[in-house]
């Protein structure tokens, strides 16, 4: 991901400063890269079926489906090898999140990524002499990828 934005040669510093300019109130759309999952030399394919869904949150759940799909997060398929049954949770504003349980398959057919990820220290000594921060709303941050 560095390497696609090009951020190598970019100190933390200077979009420190810029954070603000850089998010939308709505959901982007990354453009730069794609990301590839590897499956192991040995996967099969998994199909799990749905869950049950309590009838009192089915239109709920058909509602967040249709916004999902309007807002190109999920495409609707007619055929797979590859199925994951979903788990519906409840917000505390009460709206409904969908969840993919990919525990079911997909997580243990999948090559590990081995990019070792920056140890918290690191980042806040890097953040040390910013001056200006900014609140994101990570509410749908998962459906990113």
């Amino acid at each position: 991901m560095i390497d696609a934005f090009g951020l190598w040669s970019v100190s933390i510093n200077a979009y420190c400063n810029r954070v603000t300019t850089v998010f939308q109130s709505e959901l982007g759309l990354c453009t730069k890269t794609k990301i590839k999952l590897e499956l192991k030399h040995d996967a099969v394919s998994t199909f799990r079926p749905k869950r049950p869904v309590a009838y009192a949150i089915c239109s709920a759940v058909d509602d967040e489906l249709d916004r999902l799909e309007r807002a190109k997060i999920i495409t609707p398929i007619d055929f797979s090898n590859w199925a994951a049954p979903i788990v519906v949770v409840r917000k505390p504003n009460g709206n409904i999140r969908i969840c993919g349980d990919y525990s079911t398959g997909l997580n243990g057919a999948l090559q590990s990524h081995r990019y070792p990820l920056p140890l918290p220290e690191d980042i806040f000594a890097k953040l040390g002499n910013c001056t200006v921060f900014s609140q994101i709303d990570l509410s749908d941050v998962f459906l990113q990828v």
